[in-house]
């Protein structure tokens, strides 16, 4: 609710008091059929509709003004209250001419606000803790209207008009009488409130079709706005200048007109109240979760309160100049722009977004209590730590997979390059051994014989070098296969159990080779006789057991296996690595 101390309450309080005499004073005229020429006057059922009409506009308006702020549609309601009271002041005919001119200029105004209400919370703007921005079709209705009242108490003269039934006196405003420019401003402003209407008729059922059953409040103001603003339409169709309340088919309008606005009032203030309930209800959720469990108690506890399943927090870190989540990655902007921000004094701290369409966005920001806020601050620090943590991991992922790339491009270049270089040489001798077996020289022969098996040993290093870490069964065969080839190079007993139920993606499949060519390895350096493997999923990972692994620094497989946010762990004489299959 708005402050109801300092000037700001001084000034609402003085503005409700206003507004208070005014629907007052517009009761008792309603109810006095000798000073009227209204629909007011017209019969007690019409009497009773403007009186019961107007309190409940005044009084829904003066709760969503204090329950929003000034800058909420409660300004509009309290427009459209005063413009439904005008045509009283129009038929007053004991009051100084300067207040029916005034009420023939205010009028016309409540086409305009009511489209400013039905609009306001088609698009949100509701008076929660952001500001209440119109719409263009919403100015197009205040600009148009306002021209129309003008140009028309300006050129307007009642004497001039045979269907003068409530102003007949001479209009304080009158500048110049134009009879005939007057009949085509009230044309033009039958087609203008068409247009109006059709237009806000089409975005509310668009919004309606939109909305979820959670935004049901929203949903009653809209259409019971939209209404109340097709009745205005047909009134204005149906009578362009003044209206005769002596036509029933008028009289009926007046009626429905006033019943439409009461339901108006009564969505109105029932959304105030329960958004209100809401927002002390989110208050208490958020505080509590968050001096109990923190932050994840206090995200669940959102999400129950506000009926929003797919709640996310994102969290303000400076070195990535935005938000990021629990996971430490970085959460790009809406492009919808539906982020409720969550600052601790002037600092940013978070972010709350759904993509459900629901009232309660607007309110999470400032329903949340300093115990949340300062929640949010705290987790905040420990997920700018984890940024830093998922930066560093990413960069040794990089690096590795850097490594991996320049391995590649060297096996390539030895395979394209020196490799068949020396297959050409290979052949040149075993051609030059040839001939000389056939010539009979036996000493040349011999000494070029030599030179292809050393050639032939040279390329088999080659390829070995050429080959790298990884043998090409580990892609062809798989990891199972690979390490039962490790065990036949290595000279030791290597036996190897596989349990993997797929294919390993190739990063996995590396980093467990790698892990398990290290104990071999460094068991051989040991002397050991036997290695055993096991290989097994686990909840979404790969497992790699050694047993008979001696102690080593294994610092290139933890690099590896960390890059992929896996881990080691030394037990004795095994060796055990756990790597993310996903």
């Amino acid at each position: 609710m708005s402050d109801a101390g300092g000037p700001a309450g001084r000034a609402l309080g003085t503005a409700a008091a206003v507004l208070a005499g005014v629907a007052t004073a517009t009761v008792q005229l309603s109810t006095d059929s000798d000073l009227l020429t209204t629909h007011a006057a017209v019969g007690p059922a019409a009497g009773a509709v403007q009186v019961v009409a107007s309190l409940a506009l005044v009084g829904a308006g003066l709760v969503v003004w204090f329950g929003g702020g000034r800058g909420s549609p409660g300004v509009a309601v309290l427009g459209a209250a005063v413009a439904f009271m005008a045509p009283v002041w129009i038929g007053w005919q004991d009051a100084p001419p300067w207040v029916q001119s005034l009420g023939a200029l205010i009028a016309p105004l409540l086409l305009p606000c009511l489209i400013d209400v039905a609009t306001s919370f088609s698009t949100g703007a509701d008076g929660g803790d952001r500001p209440h921005r119109r719409s263009g079709l919403v100015r197009v209705a205040y600009v148009v209207t306002v021209v129309h009242v003008v140009l028309r108490a300006t050129l307007h003269d009642p004497f001039l008009d045979p269907n003068c039934w409530a102003d007949c006196r001479a209009d304080t405003l009158l500048v110049h009488p134009a009879p005939d420019a007057v009949a085509v401003l009230d044309l033009l402003w039958s087609a203008a409130a068409l247009l109006l209407g059709a237009g806000l008729v089409l975005s509310s059922t668009v919004t309606v079709a939109r909305r979820s059953s959670a935004a049901v409040l929203d949903v009653g103001v809209v259409v019971t706005a939209t209404a109340a603003v097709s009745v205005q339409v047909a009134r204005a169709m149906l009578s362009p200048g003044a209206e005769d309340p002596r036509r029933e088919v008028l009289q009926l309008l007046f009626v429905v007109e006033g019943v439409t606005l009461v339901l108006l009032a009564c969505a109105l203030a029932r959304f105030t109240w329960c958004r209100e309930q809401h927002r002390a209800s989110l208050r208490r959720l958020a505080d509590v979760a968050s001096e109990a469990a923190g932050i994840e108690s206090l995200a669940t506890a959102l999400s129950r309160a506000t009926g929003l399943s797919d709640l996310e927090l994102g969290y303000w870190v400076p070195a990535a100049a935005g938000h990021v989540d629990a996971a430490g990655r970085p959460m790009p902007p809406d492009p919808h722009g539906r982020d409720v921000s969550v600052l601790r004094g002037d600092a940013p701290v978070a972010v709350i977004r759904s993509h459900e369409d629901h009232a309660s966005m607007a309110l999470i920001g400032e329903a949340l209590g300093p115990a949340a806020r300062l929640a949010l601050d705290n987790e905040r620090l420990r997920v700018e730590e984890v940024y830093h943590v998922q930066q560093l991991a990413d960069s040794r992922a990089r690096i590795v997979s850097a490594s991996d790339r320049a391995r590649r491009e060297l096996e390539r270049d030895l395979h394209d390059g020196a490799q068949q270089s020396l297959l050409a040489v290979l052949y040149s001798l075993q051609v030059a051994a040839a001939a000389s077996r056939n010539r009979g020289d036996d000493a040349q022969t011999r000494a070029l014989e030599g030179s292809v098996d050393a050639c032939r040993a040279v390329l088999a290093e080659l390829r070995e070098i050429a080959h790298g870490l990884f043998p090409v069964i580990l892609d062809t065969g798989g990891l199972a296969a690979a390490l039962e080839n490790l065990g036949d190079r290595s000279g030791l007993v290597v036996t190897v159990q596989d349990r993997t139920v797929a294919p390993l993606p190739k990063p996995v499949a590396h980093a467990g080779y790698l892990a398990a060519a290290a104990a071999v390895a460094a068991a051989t350096d040991c002397g050991h006789s036997r290695v055993d493997i096991r290989l097994h999923h686990t909840a979404g990972e790969l497992v790699v057991e050694v047993y008979g692994a001696p102690a080593g620094a294994y610092v290139q497989t933890h690099d590896r296996v960390g890059a992929l946010g896996g881990h080691l762990v030394r037990d004795d004489e095994n060796l055990r690595v756990v790597i993310p299959c996903e």
